[in-house]
């Protein structure tokens, strides 16, 4: 329960979910609240099992993560390997607990008990996933996702060891287990316990401290964001005197001819009036002139995608180099500065934004959208269009 409602939901937005700081405390909450319960029922008196059993509480998921980054990239049904590597984890953990706990019981009963436990787990994921199918439409692939990935987690995981653990009482050949002197009860029962209070003290604390840190870096962001926004909205350029746009040929603004295999199959062009300033985002943007956009879309015959170019003209350079700031949104450049990156191909300057590779070039803005495109095919379309326009940036 404080891996669910007090780690992971403050830090929903505090860590980044790429990297191991929730997998790692929660593990050790985990841990150290297993020991705490086992050596309050006398299952557990010494301390290196203590120690094992959050060595193993941490180890296991881990290696279950490193090995999911290994296997996605193989051939395999995303689907497949959560699933298969939900059930193995929950099998590896039950059975190293089992074998800490009761190891006069033997490898093969610790296995067979760990894998019974761990395939009720899964029926038990099937069944609730079914019940609730109506939700996604009956998709019981995405359902089972879901239910199982709860099943594996920490409050699942504590419900089958304690199966496991009746089991094991109940069964006619289990060894009797020695109760602990009462006069040592009461002394030793809650050795554990200060020690998981204390670390969820130390947990708090730092969360707290970690969310005001994180609250103060985003009102830092939010200030300069808002300082940029006003600098680049005084730098437009004025709308006064403006010549008047005239369309040209569709051949002489776009490469109409085959780029490497890819061929034009379909292109256009039409015309955006001047628009007044507006707020995008909670942010304020400047007014945009009156433009050309020329389009065109290339395919190749055994590939699925299609590669876009869009050429905007505009009324001279000046507007054309500044609208490279608000591509492919108002204030992108400011707002969104981590996912634009600056790049150079061909001997230009130009930026990438996801799919996209933008530039400008004299009075016009090139767009270029590869989205699933191979790298190989991209190099080919950059290099045929920045022949044709060269960056100015």
């Amino acid at each position: 329960m404080y891996s669910e409602w007090f780690l992971w939901w403050r830090s929903f937005d505090v860590w980044p979910f790429n990297t191991y700081k929730l997998p790692f405390l929660a593990s050790v909450s985990f841990g150290l609240s297993l020991a705490a319960v086992l050596w309050f029922y006398g299952l557990i008196r010494s301390w290196k099992t203590v120690m094992a059993l959050l060595a193993l509480s941490i180890a296991v998921p881990f290696l279950a993560v490193f090995l999911g980054k290994y296997f996605i990239v193989l051939p395999i049904p995303e689907i497949f390997i959560i699933l298969v590597g939900s059930f193995v984890t929950v099998l590896l953990q039950l059975a190293g607990f089992l074998y800490l706990l009761v190891p006069e019981r033997g490898g093969r009963w610790v296995w067979w008990m760990a894998l019974r436990s761990a395939l009720a787990g899964f029926l038990f994921a099937c069944v609730v996933g079914l019940l609730g199918g109506g939700r996604a439409g009956f998709s019981a692939g995405n359902l089972l996702l879901v239910e199982f990935g709860e099943a594996a987690w920490q409050t699942g995981l504590a419900l089958l060891l304690g199966i496991a653990l009746c089991a094991k009482q109940d069964s006619p050949h289990a060894p009797t287990v020695k109760a602990p002197e009462t006069s040592a009860w009461p002394k030793s029962r809650f050795a554990v316990f200060p020690i998981l209070v204390g670390y969820f003290a130390v947990v708090s604390v730092w969360s707290n401290l970690a969310r005001e840190r994180a609250h103060e870096e985003k009102r830092e962001l939010r200030t300069r964001i808002a300082a940029e926004i006003t600098q680049s909205l005084a730098e437009a350029p004025s709308l006064e005197n403006l010549p008047q746009l005239k369309p040209q040929p569709m051949d002489q603004v776009l490469v109409m001819h085959q780029v490497a295999s890819w061929t034009p199959y379909y292109s256009g062009s039409y015309d955006r009036p001047a628009e007044p300033a507006g707020i995008s985002g909670y942010h304020p943007y400047a007014p945009y002139p009156h433009r050309l956009i020329y389009y065109v879309y290339y395919a190749e015959p055994a590939n699925n995608y299609a590669v876009g170019v869009d050429v905007t003209q505009y009324p001279n350079p000046n507007w054309a180099k500044y609208e490279v700031r608000n591509t492919p949104g108002p204030n992108a450049l400011i707002v969104d500065r981590d996912g634009i990156k600056r790049l150079s191909r061909f001997g230009n300057n130009l930026y990438s934004a996801g799919p996209d590779f933008y530039w400008s070039s004299g009075d016009k803005l090139i767009v270029l959208n590869c989205s699933g495109i191979l790298p190989t095919v991209i190099d080919e379309f950059l290099k045929a269009y920045l022949e044709k326009y060269p960056s100015s940036i």
